[in-house]
């Protein structure tokens, strides 16, 4: 393992032989942890009202893989389903029973995927936060830079498109 907290696996695949990134991360206390294999399928910075409450904090960085790619997620996690008063669909939130911290979370909106919190990686500073969501509803001090993609809401892709991504 580097110091940065990832390390560089070897996978071997029919067709050719590929190194694969392990993500690892914990909660607060250390009681829950993951692994995660290979890249995400997105990184946005969502400024939506609910991840504002949700996380105690101006935004949240929320990084998606694909559900197959969770190597592990061990420790005791406690759940909360919210159903979004703009779209009616549903995120399951999964956060540490005994220090409180939200870890990971499932959408109805593409299911093939599971979201961690970016702030809950060993090291997330190999993820971008070009990409920003809920834009309206940002704090006023909130900054993007020039190249920065903005959403004023929720991005207009289909469940059909992101997993194809």
């Amino acid at each position: 393992m580097t110091q940065s907290g990832h390390l560089q696996i070897k996978r071997r695949n029919m067709e050719d032989q590929t190194m694969r990134t392990l993500h690892t991360g914990a909660c607060l206390c250390g009681a829950v942890k993951y692994s995660i294999e290979g890249d995400p399928k997105s990184s946005i910075v969502c400024h939506c009202k609910f991840c504002q409450q949700r996380t105690g904090s101006t935004s949240a960085f929320l990084i998606y893989f694909e559900q197959d790619t969770v190597k592990s997620l061990e420790g005791q996690l406690k759940s909360y389903t919210h159903v979004s008063d703009e779209s009616g669909r549903q995120i399951v939130i999964e956060f540490c029973e005994n220090c409180g911290s939200p870890v990971t979370w499932t959408l109805d909106l593409v299911p093939s995927w599971r979201g961690f919190e970016g702030g809950s990686f060993d090291d997330n500073s190999q993820f971008s936060r070009n990409t920003h969501m809920w834009t309206d509803s940002c704090h006023p001090s909130e900054r993007f830079a020039e190249d920065d993609v903005c959403f004023p809401k929720q991005p207009p892709f289909t469940t059909e498109q992101l997993e194809s991504m």
